[in-house]
């Protein structure tokens, strides 16, 4: 899942932490924000983008139903552990395996670089991989149409690396099932988070289903928090705080 944002500009900006140096890595349909503790982590971070991408672009040439199946995919032993992650997740969520290759580009990079310095985030089309040494606050992108887009923002912690990924139903080009503009899925582990953003927001057909999807989603063990926005409503759920952007 990717290409949430049609106003990424403004929202890698709100997202931006001061103290970290930004740079983008940017390579096909592959474009990731990046930010480190560190300098000089450019080239270690492209050369790892295209290690993943290779694995992923390879594995689909010999299993081109990977790509485009939108149900799970029996797991498969011999394959590299960025495949069976993808694939473990779609099972979990029961999607596709595609629905966390944004997850798991900026989860697999952001691990490396975290070897070279204390903090990493990284942005993937809505889904954000990150590892700070205080809370981590992010902006909600929910379309131009949407009063509380870039308005609000969900607060996490985590000790340890964590996620943040949002899928649309209104916003981009990638295929969605629900009519939600927003579903943000926090998470320890960006593969999950998002498969499960996709998988929540393809339930979401009307205001009706907003609480009782919130609900469903934090009883899932992998899942920490939820928000849904859709129009003028809103729902969250689990272990965050929202904030005022």
């Amino acid at each position: 899942m990717n290409n949430v944002y049609s106003n990424r500009d403004t929202y890698r900006k709100l997202i931006t932490k001061k103290h970290l140096f930004s740079f983008q890595i940017s390579i096909d349909e592959t474009d990731l924000h990046i930010q480190v503790s560190k300098k000089g982590l450019e080239k270690k971070a492209e050369a790892k983008v295209i290690e993943i991408r290779d694995i992923i672009k390879n594995y689909i040439k010999k299993n081109p139903d990977f790509k485009t199946t939108l149900s799970p995919l029996p797991q498969d032993p011999d394959s590299h552990k960025v495949i069976q992650n993808m694939i473990n997740a779609a099972k979990k969520a029961k999607t596709g395996p595609m629905a966390a290759v944004a997850g798991a580009l900026s989860q697999e990079t952001g691990n490396y670089l975290l070897n070279f310095c204390n903090e990493v985030i990284i942005e993937n089309g809505g889904d954000i991989f990150f590892k700070t040494e205080n809370e981590f606050i992010s902006s909600i992108y929910a379309g131009e149409n949407s009063p509380f887009s870039n308005k609000i923002g969900i607060k996490l912690f985590y000790t340890q690396p964590g996620a943040i990924c949002t899928s649309s139903g209104t916003l981009g080009h990638s295929l969605s099932f629900g009519k939600a503009d927003a579903v943000t899925v926090a998470a320890n582990d960006a593969y999950i988070a998002d498969a499960y953003a996709t998988a929540f927001c393809n339930m979401i057909k009307s205001e009706k289903d907003i609480k009782k999807i919130a609900e469903f989603a934090v009883s899932k063990k992998d899942v920490d928090a939820i928000v849904i926005i859709m129009g003028k409503n809103t729902g969250a759920a689990g272990n965050l705080e929202l904030v005022r952007i």
